[in-house]
């Protein structure tokens, strides 16, 4: 199907919206430190364009979620032993059609936050570096920062939440971010 995409301009916000495409299932892995801030507002913008059945938005800030030990449990392909919240956002990324991962860049890096969940879902290679059949059907998503000053710096925060996205199956990945926030 051809998606028939325009750019919608809020102010000081940009979007992309999908017409004619239902996205039936989106995830959204929430990293804001605050709710109401830049990001939030960008992302409820990106959030309303889009077409959905279900939405799970699971806020990082309000989650249950242990870092990484390295303990090895997931090297036997079972997935992460360790049982907190991480467990919906694995069992969530498997049923999305659209993959949303949301942060403000702090200290040119993505929040705490972020940085926990994503360290956790090294259990996804389970050792021998294959994640596709994992995570089911090809997926849509989209990346949404804000940062102060004019974006520079923010190319690294970028690529990892791309890596993340492609370890999700996610094929098509739009950019959506607000710079000078600190203005």
């Amino acid at each position: 199907m051809l998606l028939d995409i325009s750019v919608l301009r809020y102010s000081k916000y940009t979007c992309l919206r999908l017409y004619n495409y239902i996205i039936m299932n989106i995830l959204i892995i929430d990293g804001l430190i605050k709710s109401n801030g830049h990001t939030d507002k960008l992302l409820d913008k990106h959030i309303a364009s889009l077409k959905a059945s279900s939405i799970t938005r699971i806020v990082l800030r309000d989650s249950n979620i242990s870092h990484c030990t390295d303990c090895g449990g997931c090297g036997g392909s079972n997935g992460c032993i360790i049982l907190d919240d991480m467990q919906k956002i694995f069992d969530a990324s498997k049923l999305a059609d659209y993959c949303i991962i949301a942060s403000p860049v702090v200290f040119g890096n993505t929040t705490a936050y972020v940085q926990t969940a994503l360290s956790r879902f090294q259990s996804m290679y389970n050792g021998d570096f294959s994640v596709l059949p994992k995570v089911g059907k090809l997926k849509k998503g989209a990346i949404i920062i804000t940062a102060g000053g004019s974006g520079g710096g923010t190319e690294a925060v970028i690529k990892t939440m791309r890596l993340f996205l492609k370890m999700l199956n996610v094929s098509d990945i739009e950019i959506i971010a607000n710079y000078n926030t600190d203005k």
